[in-house]
């Protein structure tokens, strides 16, 4: 039966891994959003691991050669228990999927903006707008605002 597993990646190695596990034929999973960086008065979207040098593999263990993911380019390790890889249980991996795609957040509850020109200042949710979209309360410089932003540019704190 095929479950998930977290390997350990070198750092800024997570997308190399990727591409290395999946020619050697194993299933991954990088949660990953998009960030937008302003630099010199351009805007650019990066994606970005949600974190950073860790991956998940998909497989089964007694099937599987799981052994081969040790030497794998851009890998450091499959995190293990007495020689045997951890697996994560399946509630959890729906619930960090809940969790990225926005779908865990509530009203007022505490956040903080992960892309975009305000990125990492921290509100409160005041209304919910939509089915992906929010109403946040910010303060900056003792001036409280609003704001709409998707679901997907926050996460709770």
């Amino acid at each position: 039966m095929q479950k998930y597993y977290v390997v350990h990646t070198k750092p800024n190695q997570e997308n190399k891994a990727v591409i290395n596990l999946k020619r050697q034929g194993f299933k991954t999973w990088l949660p990953s959003f998009k960030r937008t960086v302003f630099f010199k008065n351009k805007k650019t979207v990066k994606k970005e691991p949600f974190f950073p040098g860790y991956i998940f593999v998909i497989l089964d263990v007694f099937n599987d050669d799981w052994s081969k993911i040790q030497n794998t380019f851009g890998v450091k390790y499959l995190i293990t228990s007495d020689g045997v890889p951890k697996e994560i249980e399946n509630s959890n991996i729906n619930l960090l999927k809940k969790i990225i795609t926005g779908e865990t957040l509530n009203l007022n509850d505490k956040v903080k903006i992960i892309s975009g020109k305000l990125t990492n200042k921290k509100g409160q949710i005041i209304e919910m707008c939509s089915s992906n979209r929010v109403k946040l309360l910010l303060e900056s410089f003792s001036v409280k605002f609003t704001t709409i932003l998707n679901k997907k540019l926050l996460y709770k704190v």
